[in-house]
């Protein structure tokens, strides 16, 4: 499970991004920056690239940070084959 943010946080939106930097984050880590130098986004992955970037990001916009919820159960999995 990936959210946005906290129950006490917005989602922000960015025009000049084309979406909302959950969203902007999550589609560049399936486009490959979340493989970590691999093949392979996996679920795993693409969570820990989102939970990394997307306080970043949402600075580099809008000067206040925005965490996003992570949860993991189970095995881990490929998403996406980066090559």
């Amino acid at each position: 499970m990936i959210a946005a943010s906290t129950k006490d946080q917005f989602a922000t939106e960015v025009k000049d991004l084309g979406h909302g930097v959950f969203t902007y984050t999550l589609l560049e880590g399936l486009k490959g920056k979340a493989a970590g130098g691999t093949e392979t986004v996996t679920v795993r992955k693409l969570m820990g690239y989102v939970e990394e970037q997307l306080p970043d990001i949402t600075k580099k916009y809008k000067q206040e940070a925005q965490y996003p919820v992570v949860d993991s159960k189970g095995m881990d999995f490929p998403l996406v084959l980066t090559k």
